[in-house]
């Protein structure tokens, strides 16, 4: 571990030379044309496509590593992604290469290189990607979220909510029938689980419990209405099953489970992907909904990697500025923002003007983004190296590059 450290520590004192030295040159963007200038001065771009970063651009992300580090506070991060941040195409079969794809997308690599870079004797797990947020959308494809994140398991009567409402795709729904529990077994221990459901009149109840035994508690999902709530149990320090367990006396949505270890604080880390524009993130009349649920969670730094699906659906340009603004803005609220223009593709579909308004986006609102189309350069040159499983989506090794590319990003000092 400290010879990787040292790799590390080293490749950041790099890393900020070069950033130091891309302040001093000619700053190149989309197809030729120089980014916008914020107070006269052009943003930099490295050649690894980290673009407009500065000291001042991460404040909250950096007192949330160093809370951890100390020993004093847990923070979380929050990515909001489109099937690119989701791993369509990374799994083992299924419809869009979805089957056990979870454990592949790019965030939930990010969180164990993040994880090795940070960890020491006194703190094992100073990152956790211990949750679930919603279906990530994967019903939309036809796959089973059971199939595509192994660590769930859906009973009888459980499916996903074609109704959406949540920022992480579909809410985990239960109809009346056979009464069987939605069961998450995360792979880490924790002592703390946080539950997030959505209310709404009419609806019922179930309780918690964990390895079957009592329990926890009764959750009343017809408590208010079109709301998120959130209720918190403490268990005994080891690896669970967490079991939610249906009364069978109307039908309820559950939205996410987050679980942590209080004695050692970390980062937790939320994907919340779903195959959808960034106009998806701006809903805000239920509180599952992109902008209303964001408040609820209230990131210390928020990642937005949206850009292919408004490229391919031909979303109008001041359109997608309007909506990435507003998106920002709330994000913003609780903490830091990143924003990542997606990998280069070969839809045929124009992407550079939608990479532009990111640029743009970026300097207007000070925050750092991670140009993939100048990482990987074009789909044709990256397809043979890393092979992408389709015209848009990569494939394992596309992801597991992404991943090490955020977490450079977020590890430069």
């Amino acid at each position: 571990m400290n010879s990787f450290l040292s790799r590390f520590a080293a490749f950041a004192a790099l890393f900020s030379a070069s950033a130091a030295l891309a302040q001093t040159q000619a700053p190149v963007g989309p197809s030729g044309v120089a980014p916008p200038a914020l107070g006269g001065v052009a943003a930099p771009v490295s050649a690894s496509g980290v673009y407009n970063f500065n000291a001042s651009a991460l404040l909250h992300w950096r007192k949330a590593i160093a809370n951890v580090r100390s020993g004093v506070g847990r923070g979380r991060l929050v990515v909001l992604g489109e099937s690119t941040s989701m791993g369509q195409g990374a799994g083992s079969g299924g419809t869009g290469n979805l089957n056990g794809a979870y454990s592949f997308a790019w965030p939930q690599q990010m969180a164990a290189i993040i994880n090795s870079m940070l960890s020491s004797a006194a703190n094992t797990q100073p990152v956790s990607a211990n949750s679930i947020l919603c279906d990530q959308n994967v019903s939309a494809a036809a796959v089973g979220y059971a199939a595509y994140d192994t660590r769930v398991t859906l009973g009888a009567n459980w499916s996903t909510n074609a109704g959406g409402n949540c920022a992480g795709g579909n809410l985990f729904q239960y109809t009346l029938g056979a009464v069987n529990n939605l069961t998450f077994a995360p792979t880490a221990s924790f002592d703390t689980i946080t539950l997030y459901y959505y209310t709404q009149t009419g609806a019922g109840t179930a309780t918690i419990n964990v390895d079957g035994g009592a329990s926890l508690g009764t959750i009343n999902f017809g408590a208010a209405n079109n709301t998120i709530a959130s209720s918190t149990y403490s268990v005994t320090n080891a690896t669970h099953t967490i079991n939610i367990v249906p009364s069978n006396n109307a039908s309820f949505n559950v939205a996410g489970i987050v679980t942590s270890l209080s004695t050692k604080p970390a980062i937790d880390i939320i994907q919340a992907a779903t195959s959808a524009g960034m106009s998806y993130y701006t809903h805000n009349t239920y509180g599952s909904e992109g902008l209303l649920l964001e408040a609820t969670l209230a990131p210390d730094l928020t990642i937005l990697m949206l850009s292919g699906n408004d490229s391919t659906a031909q979303t109008p340009v001041a359109a997608y500025t309007a909506s990435a603004q507003t998106v920002i803005a709330n994000a913003k609220l609780s903490g830091d923002v990143v924003l990542i223009a997606g990998p280069p593709n070969n839809s045929g579909f124009t992407f550079a003007p939608y990479v532009a308004v990111l640029r743009s986006l970026a300097v207007a609102n000070n925050v750092p983004m991670l140009d993939l189309t100048t990482r990987w350069t074009s789909w044709t040159v990256t397809n043979p190296v890393m092979p992408y499983y389709d015209t848009y989506h990569p494939g394992k090794l596309g992801y597991s590059d992404i991943a090490l590319a955020v977490a450079e990003l977020l590890a430069t000092p």
